[in-house]
């Protein structure tokens, strides 16, 4: 006799948790971050906008 199987039985994948998310306020700007990873306690985190923005072009 075959036993039925649950939907979503089986596939790869399928009941992954997602990380936490972290929200962090930008220093430059002011803009919420939203990371999967924890920010060191006391450290200035900067957002991508405000990175690409310091970076000069060549």
């Amino acid at each position: 006799m075959a036993r039925k199987r649950r939907p979503g039985a089986g596939k790869r994948g399928s009941y992954k948790k997602k990380p936490p998310q972290h929200k962090v306020i930008c220093c430059v700007c002011g803009q919420e971050i939203v990371t999967p990873v924890r920010p060191p306690a006391g450290q200035d985190l900067t957002c991508l906008d405000c990175v690409s923005a310091e970076k000069p072009t060549p």
